[in-house]
């Protein structure tokens, strides 16, 4: 009985081992095949990923549309991040297609939500100086999340939330209030 579960694991093994070795030869002349490919344009583009993908349409954005195939999305980049160029190909390393990949689109989605949101604090921060009553404080950032009173200074805490995730960013103010006017404030950077 253990005779046939070795030989039975051993043929697994060795099947597995064939397979992951193709593979490694299929992403390599896939990934060679893209790169002369972006090597003759005039845009210096820089390596992005690969994936094996069973659906190509949902990562890569092209015309026409490839259906159910087994196959490697190579993607590439070049500064600004917008231009990115994605290539669909086989698993014998034929480019059967083109277009924007997805992933750079998200990427590029997160990046320019970032931006604004960065804008947007910085309009807020302009607009809260010291000498603004505290009214007008409360009607541009909202209800602050948490207040403390001592000696008849209040501070309140102020926080936005930006979209998806991110690294530090200054995403709030924590502004001193006397008499129901701003004296002070300061950034709120979070992670």
């Amino acid at each position: 009985m253990q005779k046939w579960s070795k030989q039975i694991i051993n043929a697994v093994v060795a099947v597995i081992v064939v397979l992951l070795v193709m593979g490694m030869f299929s992403v390599r002349k896939a990934q060679h095949a893209c790169k002369s490919l972006v090597e003759n344009t005039e845009t210096h583009y820089s390596y992005h990923g690969t994936r094996l993908v069973l659906f190509p349409d949902y990562w890569l954005s092209s015309q026409p549309p490839f259906g159910m195939k087994l196959g490697w999305i190579i993607s590439f980049t070049a500064y600004p991040s917008w231009r990115a160029l994605g290539f669909f190909v086989s698993l014998t390393g034929e480019v059967l297609g083109s277009g924007r990949p997805r992933t750079v689109v998200a990427v590029e989605k997160q990046e320019r939500m970032l931006r604004d949101f960065a804008v947007a604090m910085t309009k807020l921060d302009a607009a809260m100086k010291p000498g603004t009553p505290y009214s007008n404080a409360v009607a541009f950032l909202g209800k602050p999340i948490s207040t403390a009173t001592n000696e008849g200074i209040i501070t309140a805490d102020f926080c936005c939330e930006p979209p998806g995730p991110h690294g530090f960013i200054t995403n709030g103010f924590t502004i001193a209030v006397s008499n129901n006017v701003v004296v002070g404030k300061w950034p709120r950077t979070t992670k």
